[in-house]
């Protein structure tokens, strides 16, 4: 959540939100496969985190007042 707040952008909410309840859904959904389904909805968030990044970046680079 602060790094939402630091770089002024939607992704760390989201990240954090899709996470937690993607997380307590599979632990009380999918009891006997935890350990095998959580760790990989955690990995597909991480890379959907970083691709909004990724996009993100490229989109300020474009504005014409950034400078970096």
């Amino acid at each position: 959540m602060p790094f939402s707040w630091i770089i002024k952008h939607w992704v760390g909410i989201f990240h954090t939100l899709t996470r937690t309840t993607t997380i307590l859904t599979h632990w009380y959904l999918l009891p006997e496969y935890r350990f095998t389904v959580i760790p990989f909805a955690i990995v597909l968030i991480y890379i959907l985190t970083l691709i909004i990044l990724k996009n993100r970046r490229r989109t300020v680079k474009k504005r014409p007042y950034y400078r970096g």
